[in-house]
């Protein structure tokens, strides 16, 4: 679902993509099942909607924000989009693309696209910091290094994603099956 063409002939992705978009979007069953798959990553935020950090082990203190933020976001982009049958592969034209179609509503899909904006920032600008201190960047932030303003934001995107996720759930009645 996620394949682009780099060379050769184009034309046979796009036959193949169209078959697969026609079998997807008229598959309740499948898409439950990728909606169930995409909801096991949960943003990392307490009953209280706290963001909840890393309690025990290396990475003790931080919140992986790829894994925990922004692969939802793209979870999402894409059960939307072959909900859908919308051909779009890049995660913010799917949004777009499903906020201007039946797949997710406008407000939806412009939530999920300005949080996933805000968290792709988020982690370069963690990534950058580490590079110039001279470490290997990774996904692991520490909040507690964020100023108050970030940290708002933050918990703003992880509820918008939360709350997709939710919806999503609901959609697709995920644990009933």
């Amino acid at each position: 679902f996620d394949l682009r063409c780099i060379h050769g002939q184009s034309a046979l992705l796009d036959v193949l993509r169209r078959e697969s978009l026609q079998g997807s979007m008229a598959n309740g069953i499948f898409l439950a099942h990728m909606a169930n798959n995409a909801l096991k990553r949960r943003p990392p935020l307490s009953v209280f909607g706290r963001i909840s950090s890393a309690r025990s082990g290396e990475h003790r203190g931080t919140i992986d924000i790829k894994h925990l933020a922004i692969a939802p976001i793209v979870d999402l982009a894409r059960i939307h989009a072959l909900a859908g049958g919308l051909d779009a592969v890049n995660t913010d034209e799917r949004l777009a693309s499903a906020g201007r179609s039946t797949a997710m509503s406008e407000q939806g899909a412009r939530d999920l696209r300005e949080a996933l904006e805000f968290l792709a920032a988020l982690r370069i600008r963690h990534q950058t910091r580490q590079i110039l201190a001279g470490l290997t960047p990774d996904s692991y932030l520490r909040t507690d290094e964020l100023s108050n303003f970030e940290r708002a934001q933050l918990k703003d995107a992880l509820k918008v994603v939360a709350d997709m996720q939710e919806a999503l759930g609901q959609r697709y009645q995920v644990g009933h099956f």
